[in-house]
Protein backbone atom coordinates (compact mmCIF):
# COMPACT_ATOMS: atom_id res chain seq x y z
CA UNK A 1 0.00 0.00 0.00
CA UNK A 2 1.46 3.49 -0.91
CA UNK A 3 0.10 5.83 1.93
CA UNK A 4 0.67 9.48 2.05
CA UNK A 5 0.38 12.13 5.30
CA UNK A 6 0.56 15.40 5.77
CA UNK A 7 2.52 16.81 8.34
CA UNK A 8 2.37 20.34 9.68
CA UNK A 9 6.09 20.21 9.55
CA UNK A 10 9.40 18.15 8.97
CA UNK A 11 11.14 16.25 10.75
CA UNK A 12 10.76 15.90 14.92
CA UNK A 13 13.89 17.47 15.40
CA UNK A 14 13.01 20.91 13.98
CA UNK A 15 10.09 21.67 15.26
CA UNK A 16 8.67 19.82 18.21
CA UNK A 17 4.84 19.08 18.09
CA UNK A 18 2.45 16.88 19.31
CA UNK A 19 1.13 15.66 15.02
CA UNK A 20 4.43 15.32 13.63
CA UNK A 21 5.59 13.22 16.96
CA UNK A 22 2.57 11.06 15.96
CA UNK A 23 4.10 10.72 12.17
CA UNK A 24 7.55 9.73 13.25
CA UNK A 25 6.43 7.07 15.08
CA UNK A 26 3.67 6.04 13.04
CA UNK A 27 5.21 6.12 9.93
CA UNK A 28 8.35 4.19 10.93
CA UNK A 29 6.24 1.40 11.88
CA UNK A 30 3.96 1.66 9.39
CA UNK A 31 7.03 1.13 7.00
CA UNK A 32 8.25 -1.84 8.57
CA UNK A 33 4.83 -3.61 7.67
CA UNK A 34 6.65 -3.05 4.32
CA UNK A 35 3.85 -0.15 3.14
CA UNK A 36 5.82 3.23 1.23
CA UNK A 37 5.40 6.73 3.34
CA UNK A 38 5.33 9.54 1.90
CA UNK A 39 5.05 12.75 3.81
CA UNK A 40 3.98 16.05 2.38
CA UNK A 41 4.92 19.42 4.46
CA UNK A 42 4.55 23.05 4.15
CA UNK A 43 7.76 23.35 6.30
CA UNK A 44 11.06 22.17 5.49
CA UNK A 45 13.44 23.79 7.84
CA UNK A 46 15.94 21.01 7.08
CA UNK A 47 16.87 20.21 3.57
CA UNK A 48 16.23 16.23 3.28
CA UNK A 49 17.80 13.92 0.29
CA UNK A 50 14.33 12.14 0.53
CA UNK A 51 11.77 11.88 -2.72
CA UNK A 52 9.12 10.20 0.17
CA UNK A 53 9.26 14.13 1.60
CA UNK A 54 7.52 16.50 -0.39
CA UNK A 55 7.39 20.25 0.61
CA UNK A 56 4.24 21.92 -0.62
CA UNK A 57 4.84 24.68 -3.04
CA UNK A 58 2.44 27.25 -4.14
CA UNK A 59 1.09 27.11 -7.58
CA UNK A 60 1.72 29.74 -10.40
CA UNK A 61 -2.08 30.93 -10.52
CA UNK A 62 -3.74 32.63 -12.96
CA UNK A 63 -4.25 36.28 -13.59
CA UNK A 64 -7.94 36.02 -12.72
CA UNK A 65 -7.03 34.07 -9.45
CA UNK A 66 -4.28 36.58 -8.55
CA UNK A 67 -6.55 39.69 -8.52
CA UNK A 68 -9.26 37.97 -7.09
CA UNK A 69 -6.74 37.00 -4.53
CA UNK A 70 -5.73 40.81 -3.87
CA UNK A 71 -9.21 41.61 -3.24
CA UNK A 72 -9.64 39.32 -0.81
CA UNK A 73 -6.51 39.35 1.35
CA UNK A 74 -7.77 43.17 1.94
CA UNK A 75 -11.31 41.90 2.44
CA UNK A 76 -10.96 38.88 4.29
CA UNK A 77 -7.63 37.99 5.49
CA UNK A 78 -8.10 34.98 7.11
CA UNK A 79 -10.15 33.59 3.78
CA UNK A 80 -7.54 34.81 1.36
CA UNK A 81 -4.50 32.68 3.92
CA UNK A 82 -7.06 29.48 3.34
CA UNK A 83 -7.60 29.32 0.00
CA UNK A 84 -3.84 29.96 -0.87
CA UNK A 85 -2.56 27.20 2.01
CA UNK A 86 -5.28 25.09 0.71
CA UNK A 87 -4.98 25.69 -3.21
CA UNK A 88 -1.09 24.63 -2.87
CA UNK A 89 -2.13 21.77 -0.27
CA UNK A 90 -4.49 20.05 -2.98
CA UNK A 91 -2.13 20.77 -5.95
CA UNK A 92 0.25 19.09 -4.09
CA UNK A 93 -1.61 16.19 -2.97
CA UNK A 94 -2.92 15.31 -6.52
CA UNK A 95 0.35 15.78 -7.88
CA UNK A 96 1.90 13.13 -5.69
CA UNK A 97 -1.44 10.99 -6.26
CA UNK A 98 -1.40 10.84 -10.28
CA UNK A 99 2.97 10.50 -10.15
CA UNK A 100 2.89 7.63 -7.41
CA UNK A 101 -0.08 5.60 -7.45
CA UNK A 102 -0.97 6.66 -3.56
CA UNK A 103 -4.09 4.63 -2.18
CA UNK A 104 -5.13 6.57 0.50
CA UNK A 105 -4.25 10.10 2.24
CA UNK A 106 -4.35 10.74 5.88
CA UNK A 107 -4.16 14.16 7.27
CA UNK A 108 -5.74 16.44 10.20
CA UNK A 109 -8.52 18.57 10.42
CA UNK A 110 -6.62 21.91 11.08
CA UNK A 111 -8.29 25.22 8.86
CA UNK A 112 -10.38 22.62 7.01
CA UNK A 113 -7.53 22.09 4.31
CA UNK A 114 -8.66 18.54 3.78
CA UNK A 115 -11.77 19.63 2.03
CA UNK A 116 -9.89 20.93 -0.67
CA UNK A 117 -7.82 17.72 -0.54
CA UNK A 118 -10.99 15.55 -0.75
CA UNK A 119 -12.35 17.22 -3.91
CA UNK A 120 -9.18 17.31 -5.87
CA UNK A 121 -8.10 13.38 -5.55
CA UNK A 122 -10.35 10.43 -6.57
CA UNK A 123 -8.76 8.00 -3.95
CA UNK A 124 -10.24 8.46 0.31
CA UNK A 125 -8.82 10.72 2.48
CA UNK A 126 -8.76 10.17 6.30
CA UNK A 127 -9.53 12.62 8.28
CA UNK A 128 -7.39 12.49 11.60
CA UNK A 129 -9.15 14.37 14.71
CA UNK A 130 -5.56 15.70 16.01
CA UNK A 131 -7.27 18.63 17.83
CA UNK A 132 -10.46 20.70 15.92
CA UNK A 133 -10.32 24.14 16.86
CA UNK A 134 -13.51 24.19 18.79
CA UNK A 135 -12.16 22.34 21.07
CA UNK A 136 -8.76 24.45 21.51
CA UNK A 137 -9.66 27.98 20.49
CA UNK A 138 -10.54 28.91 24.15
CA UNK A 139 -6.87 28.46 25.01
CA UNK A 140 -5.24 29.54 22.13
CA UNK A 141 -4.84 33.60 23.60
CA UNK A 142 -7.09 36.49 22.41
CA UNK A 143 -10.48 35.66 20.33
CA UNK A 144 -11.46 36.79 17.22
CA UNK A 145 -15.08 36.01 17.00
CA UNK A 146 -15.32 35.68 13.58
CA UNK A 147 -11.67 34.12 12.43
CA UNK A 148 -12.91 31.41 15.23
CA UNK A 149 -16.33 31.22 13.20
CA UNK A 150 -14.89 30.67 10.16
CA UNK A 151 -12.27 28.29 11.32
CA UNK A 152 -14.65 26.07 13.04
CA UNK A 153 -16.80 26.23 10.15
CA UNK A 154 -14.47 25.08 7.74
CA UNK A 155 -12.75 22.12 9.45
CA UNK A 156 -16.49 20.84 10.28
CA UNK A 157 -17.06 21.07 6.11
CA UNK A 158 -13.19 19.29 6.22
CA UNK A 159 -14.12 16.93 8.29
CA UNK A 160 -17.42 16.03 6.23
CA UNK A 161 -15.52 15.81 3.37
CA UNK A 162 -14.01 12.53 4.44
CA UNK A 163 -13.97 9.12 3.47
CA UNK A 164 -13.68 8.21 7.26
CA UNK A 165 -12.01 9.94 10.64
CA UNK A 166 -10.35 8.22 13.09
CA UNK A 167 -9.31 9.84 16.56
CA UNK A 168 -6.94 8.78 19.52
CA UNK A 169 -9.83 9.50 21.93
CA UNK A 170 -13.14 8.72 22.40
CA UNK A 171 -13.63 12.25 24.04
CA UNK A 172 -12.11 13.99 20.83
CA UNK A 173 -14.24 11.73 18.15
CA UNK A 174 -17.52 12.59 20.36
CA UNK A 175 -17.02 16.17 20.93
CA UNK A 176 -16.52 16.71 17.32
CA UNK A 177 -19.32 14.15 16.70
CA UNK A 178 -21.46 16.51 18.52
CA UNK A 179 -20.53 19.30 17.98
CA UNK A 180 -20.73 18.87 13.95
CA UNK A 181 -23.54 16.46 13.91
CA UNK A 182 -21.28 14.34 11.97
CA UNK A 183 -23.03 11.32 10.16
CA UNK A 184 -19.86 9.86 9.03
CA UNK A 185 -19.86 5.93 9.96
CA UNK A 186 -17.10 4.93 8.89
CA UNK A 187 -14.91 6.06 11.61
CA UNK A 188 -12.13 4.30 14.53
CA UNK A 189 -10.46 5.43 17.88
CA UNK A 190 -6.76 4.80 17.02
CA UNK A 191 -4.46 5.67 20.28
CA UNK A 192 -1.15 7.71 18.82
CA UNK A 193 1.97 5.21 19.37
CA UNK A 194 4.39 5.95 21.46
CA UNK A 195 8.12 3.92 21.55
CA UNK A 196 8.58 1.74 24.81
CA UNK A 197 11.59 1.45 26.61
CA UNK A 198 12.98 -2.22 26.77
CA UNK A 199 12.57 -3.48 30.35
CA UNK A 200 16.34 -3.02 31.47
CA UNK A 201 16.04 0.55 30.35
CA UNK A 202 13.04 1.97 32.42
CA UNK A 203 12.71 4.37 35.61
CA UNK A 204 13.55 2.32 38.68
CA UNK A 205 13.10 3.70 42.45
CA UNK A 206 16.81 2.72 43.21
CA UNK A 207 18.36 4.88 40.39
CA UNK A 208 16.15 7.29 40.62
CA UNK A 209 16.35 10.78 42.39
CA UNK A 210 13.64 10.92 44.96
CA UNK A 211 13.86 14.86 45.14
CA UNK A 212 13.38 15.58 41.46
CA UNK A 213 9.82 16.13 39.82
CA UNK A 214 9.47 16.52 35.96
CA UNK A 215 7.22 18.77 33.67
CA UNK A 216 7.00 18.80 29.99
CA UNK A 217 5.12 21.15 28.15
CA UNK A 218 4.85 24.71 27.20
CA UNK A 219 4.09 27.81 29.23
CA UNK A 220 0.80 28.16 27.59
CA UNK A 221 -2.31 27.94 30.05
CA UNK A 222 -3.87 25.05 28.07
CA UNK A 223 -0.72 22.98 29.22
CA UNK A 224 -0.98 23.58 33.51
CA UNK A 225 2.19 25.22 34.04
CA UNK A 226 1.37 27.72 36.35
CA UNK A 227 -0.72 25.11 38.17
CA UNK A 228 2.68 22.90 38.00
CA UNK A 229 4.46 25.86 39.62
CA UNK A 230 1.85 26.33 42.39
CA UNK A 231 1.68 22.32 43.44
CA UNK A 232 5.67 22.62 43.41
CA UNK A 233 5.90 25.41 45.91
CA UNK A 234 3.74 23.52 48.04
CA UNK A 235 5.06 20.87 47.95
CA UNK A 236 8.51 22.90 49.33
CA UNK A 237 6.89 23.48 52.48
CA UNK A 238 7.30 19.28 53.17
CA UNK A 239 10.38 18.95 51.47
CA UNK A 240 12.73 21.57 50.89
CA UNK A 241 15.10 19.65 48.87
CA UNK A 242 12.58 18.88 46.20
CA UNK A 243 13.62 20.24 42.63
CA UNK A 244 10.94 20.86 39.74
CA UNK A 245 12.67 19.92 36.11
CA UNK A 246 10.48 22.33 33.82
CA UNK A 247 10.80 21.37 30.06
CA UNK A 248 9.38 23.43 27.43
CA UNK A 249 9.50 25.85 25.50
CA UNK A 250 8.49 29.64 26.76
CA UNK A 251 4.96 30.72 24.97
CA UNK A 252 3.85 33.26 27.35
CA UNK A 253 0.81 32.39 29.47
CA UNK A 254 -2.79 33.43 29.05
CA UNK A 255 -3.62 34.36 32.48
CA UNK A 256 -7.15 33.79 33.88
CA UNK A 257 -8.25 32.75 30.41
CA UNK A 258 -7.73 35.20 27.62
CA UNK A 259 -5.20 37.88 29.48
CA UNK A 260 -1.90 36.91 27.85
CA UNK A 261 0.82 37.86 29.97
CA UNK A 262 4.77 36.98 30.03
CA UNK A 263 5.96 33.42 31.48
CA UNK A 264 8.39 35.79 33.22
CA UNK A 265 5.98 38.01 34.86
CA UNK A 266 3.84 35.44 36.04
CA UNK A 267 6.80 33.52 37.57
CA UNK A 268 7.71 36.52 39.59
CA UNK A 269 4.25 37.52 40.45
CA UNK A 270 3.26 33.70 41.43
CA UNK A 271 5.74 32.05 43.33
CA UNK A 272 8.80 33.46 46.19
CA UNK A 273 12.66 33.68 44.91
CA UNK A 274 13.07 30.53 46.69
CA UNK A 275 10.93 28.45 45.21
CA UNK A 276 12.37 29.73 41.93
CA UNK A 277 16.13 29.07 42.58
CA UNK A 278 14.65 25.23 42.90
CA UNK A 279 13.20 25.26 39.51
CA UNK A 280 15.55 24.29 36.36
CA UNK A 281 13.92 25.62 32.96
CA UNK A 282 15.32 23.90 30.22
CA UNK A 283 13.18 25.17 27.16
CA UNK A 284 12.58 22.72 24.73
CA UNK A 285 14.48 19.65 24.53
CA UNK A 286 15.18 17.07 22.02
CA UNK A 287 13.14 13.46 22.90
CA UNK A 288 16.72 12.12 23.11
CA UNK A 289 17.27 14.67 25.48
CA UNK A 290 14.35 14.31 27.40
CA UNK A 291 14.87 10.37 27.87
CA UNK A 292 16.89 10.68 30.56
CA UNK A 293 15.18 12.96 32.57
CA UNK A 294 12.01 11.09 32.83
CA UNK A 295 14.28 8.54 34.49
CA UNK A 296 16.29 10.37 36.56
CA UNK A 297 12.70 12.22 37.80
CA UNK A 298 10.97 10.36 40.63
CA UNK A 299 7.40 11.17 39.62
CA UNK A 300 5.81 13.13 35.73
CA UNK A 301 3.20 15.80 36.36
CA UNK A 302 0.72 16.58 33.32
CA UNK A 303 -1.35 19.41 34.21
CA UNK A 304 -2.95 19.74 31.52
CA UNK A 305 -6.41 21.70 31.45
CA UNK A 306 -7.20 19.92 28.21
CA UNK A 307 -6.43 17.47 26.08
CA UNK A 308 -7.29 15.44 22.97
CA UNK A 309 -5.46 12.42 23.93
CA UNK A 310 -2.05 13.15 26.04
CA UNK A 311 0.76 11.88 24.25
CA UNK A 312 3.24 13.16 27.26
CA UNK A 313 1.45 11.17 29.27
CA UNK A 314 2.16 7.66 26.99
CA UNK A 315 5.87 9.04 26.96
CA UNK A 316 6.06 9.18 30.42
CA UNK A 317 4.22 5.32 31.00
CA UNK A 318 6.59 4.30 28.18
CA UNK A 319 9.67 4.31 30.41
CA UNK A 320 7.59 3.67 33.58
CA UNK A 321 7.93 6.74 35.15
CA UNK A 322 5.34 7.38 37.97
CA UNK A 323 2.52 9.37 36.90
CA UNK A 324 -0.04 12.20 38.41
CA UNK A 325 -1.74 13.75 35.73
CA UNK A 326 -5.57 15.73 35.28
CA UNK A 327 -9.05 14.30 34.39
CA UNK A 328 -9.56 15.70 31.68
CA UNK A 329 -10.47 15.23 27.86
CA UNK A 330 -8.26 11.80 26.91
CA UNK A 331 -6.35 11.83 29.40
CA UNK A 332 -8.55 9.30 31.50
CA UNK A 333 -8.71 6.99 28.08
CA UNK A 334 -4.43 6.29 29.03
CA UNK A 335 -4.65 6.99 32.70
CA UNK A 336 -6.58 4.33 34.53
CA UNK A 337 -6.14 5.87 38.31
CA UNK A 338 -4.96 3.62 41.13
CA UNK A 339 -3.70 1.17 38.26
CA UNK A 340 -1.31 2.74 36.07
CA UNK A 341 -1.03 6.07 37.71
CA UNK A 342 -2.82 8.82 39.58
CA UNK A 343 -5.36 11.25 38.62
CA UNK A 344 -6.10 14.87 40.26
CA UNK A 345 -9.07 17.69 39.20
CA UNK A 346 -7.40 20.60 37.18
CA UNK A 347 -9.18 23.05 38.98
CA UNK A 348 -8.67 21.39 43.22
CA UNK A 349 -4.74 22.78 44.19
CA UNK A 350 -5.35 20.90 46.87
CA UNK A 351 -6.32 17.73 45.13
CA UNK A 352 -3.15 18.08 42.68
CA UNK A 353 -0.68 18.41 45.61
CA UNK A 354 -1.78 15.77 47.78
CA UNK A 355 -1.75 13.23 44.90
CA UNK A 356 2.17 14.22 43.97
CA UNK A 357 2.72 13.96 47.89
CA UNK A 358 0.68 10.55 48.11
CA UNK A 359 3.64 9.40 45.50
CA UNK A 360 6.32 11.51 47.28
CA UNK A 361 5.63 9.24 50.74
CA UNK A 362 5.28 6.17 49.04
CA UNK A 363 8.02 5.53 46.83
CA UNK A 364 6.80 1.37 46.79
CA UNK A 365 3.39 2.70 45.36
CA UNK A 366 5.26 5.12 43.05
CA UNK A 367 7.13 2.36 41.97
CA UNK A 368 4.16 0.04 41.64
CA UNK A 369 2.19 2.62 39.33
CA UNK A 370 4.72 2.52 37.42
CA UNK A 371 5.59 -0.90 36.58
CA UNK A 372 1.83 -0.81 35.59
CA UNK A 373 2.50 1.68 33.47
CA UNK A 374 5.46 0.40 31.37
CA UNK A 375 3.15 -3.11 30.92
CA UNK A 376 -0.37 -1.45 29.95
CA UNK A 377 1.67 1.22 27.47
CA UNK A 378 3.65 -1.71 26.09
CA UNK A 379 0.29 -3.31 25.67
CA UNK A 380 -1.80 -0.79 24.39
CA UNK A 381 0.54 1.75 22.15
CA UNK A 382 3.48 0.01 21.01
CA UNK A 383 3.88 1.40 17.64
CA UNK A 384 3.80 -2.02 15.73
CA UNK A 385 0.32 -2.50 17.24
CA UNK A 386 -1.18 0.92 16.28
CA UNK A 387 0.33 0.46 12.85
CA UNK A 388 -0.68 -2.60 11.94
CA UNK A 389 -4.39 -1.66 13.20
CA UNK A 390 -3.84 1.90 11.15
CA UNK A 391 -3.26 0.19 8.47
CA UNK A 392 -6.01 -2.46 9.01
CA UNK A 393 -8.61 0.45 8.40
CA UNK A 394 -6.92 1.93 5.47
CA UNK A 395 -7.99 -1.22 3.87
CA UNK A 396 -11.42 -1.04 5.01
CA UNK A 397 -11.47 2.31 3.89
CA UNK A 398 -10.15 1.93 0.30
CA UNK A 399 -12.69 -1.10 -0.03
CA UNK A 400 -15.73 1.16 1.28
CA UNK A 401 -14.71 4.45 -0.05
CA UNK A 402 -18.32 5.74 -2.42
CA UNK A 403 -16.54 7.34 -4.75
CA UNK A 404 -14.29 4.12 -5.46
CA UNK A 405 -17.79 2.51 -5.97
CA UNK A 406 -19.06 5.37 -8.03
CA UNK A 407 -15.77 5.26 -10.54
CA UNK A 408 -16.49 1.08 -11.34
CA UNK A 409 -20.12 1.03 -11.37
Amino acid sequence: MKIAYFAPSWPQSDRPNGIVSYLTVLTEAVRALGHEVFIVTPTLATPIDDSHVIKIRRPTPSLSRRLSNRLIRRLNPSYAFYRASSDAIAATFQDLTRREGIDIIEMEETYGWCAAVAHNVSIPVVVRLHGPYFLNSSYDGPSNLTRDLNRNEREGTGIKSATAITAPSQDVMDSALRHYDLSIPFRKILPNPVKVSECGDIWSAESCNRSDILFVGRTEWRKGGDLVVRVFERLLEKDPELRLHFVGPDCGIEIGAKTTGSWKSFIDAAISPETRNRICFYGALTPEEIGPLRRQCFVTLVFSRYETFGVVCTEALAVGSPLVATNVGGIPEIVHHEKNGLLADPDDIDDLTNKVQSLLDNPAKAATLGRAGWEDCRARFAPETIARATVDFYRSAIENDHRAVARTG
